[in-house]
């Protein structure tokens, strides 16, 4: 007589930091001591998305924002009558510290893909995580680059808008830009007027994707609501990086040849920029010293 065969079904996340897609959350069980991913049993009513973010949750503390486009299962075999399949969801958190729930994980640790893969403990799990590298190099590959999104997002804020001599406005931050000399510079260079000047908040810059380093450089050089010229330019020197795209910024600012007829506050305007310029000029030098 057969013996019966028993199907068993879970649901589990592959945990990546927000911050460094390179990093992944591996969990060491106290049941075996290996290392996994998170994952459990649905409980009544659960959706399989719900399964796996309830038990990241409850054994890391971390709760998990889903990436739509991912999903994959392993299969293998507890022992000769059971049967396992866990179906794997791809998510990114933004809290990197944990809280291990102590009955059944031991240790966690957020790690280097590399590193990852040669610390858990079963062939299915490193394929997994393979799969979701692959994936996301893929994702990398038709998606718009750092830079092509902010020049969109320039052009969306600036949309109709002309400079003093009639010339269409998103030309100056694309000059600006073409001054730096890596990505994220000049993905700050153009974007850094567009929370000043339109509708645009760092806080969606953030929620669309742009760098950390990129929203506080935009950040560093929007000028507040009240702020005098004088204090924005003291905190702008705080930054060596946002000094150099504001120097770019006020040279092409103070390029009057392309006004036919400049008027008296575009001259007084000149004056100010060429006080801020040598500002910044004298606190880099100072800082080379």
């Amino acid at each position: 007589m057969s013996e019966h065969i028993v199907e068993e079904r879970s649901y589990g996340v592959v945990l990546l930091s927000s911050w460094n897609l390179e990093e992944v959350l591996l969990i060491r069980h106290v049941n075996g001591g290996h290392w996994a991913f998170p994952k459990g049993h649905a409980m009544a009513g659960e959706t399989p998305r719900e399964t796996a973010q309830r038990e990241a949750f409850e054994e890391t503390g971390l709760l998990a924002e889903f990436d739509e486009g991912f999903s994959s299962q392993t299969e293998y075999w507890i022992n000769p009558t059971t049967h396992k399949v866990v179906q794997y969801f791809l998510a990114y958190v933004r809290k990197q510290k944990f809280t291990l729930q102590g009955e059944e994980i031991s240790d966690a640790k957020w790690l280097q893909v590399d590193n990852a893969m040669r610390l858990l403990t079963f062939d299915e799990d490193k394929k997994l995580l393979e799969e979701v590298m692959e994936y996301l190099d893929l994702r990398k590959s038709v998606e718009p680059s750092m830079l092509s999104e902010a020049i969109r997002v320039a052009l969306d804020a600036r949309e109709g808008h002309e400079d003093r001599s009639g010339e269409p406005y998103i030309l100056h931050p694309l000059r600006v830009m073409l001054a730096m000399k890596d990505e994220t510079m000049r993905t700050a260079a153009v974007l850094h007027d567009v929370v000043e000047d339109s509708n645009i908040t760092l806080s969606e810059l953030s929620q669309r994707g742009f760098p950390e380093e990129v929203v506080r450089l935009v950040g560093t050089l929007t000028r507040r609501e009240l702020e005098s010229y004088d204090d924005y330019i003291s905190r702008v020197l705080l930054s060596s990086d946002a000094c150099q795209i504001k120097l770019e910024d006020l040279k092409d600012n103070m390029n009057l040849s392309r006004i036919s007829n400049p008027d008296r506050d575009d001259f007084v305007r000149l004056e100010r920029y060429e006080r801020a310029r040598e500002r910044i000029r004298l606190h880099l030098q100072r800082s080379m010293e």
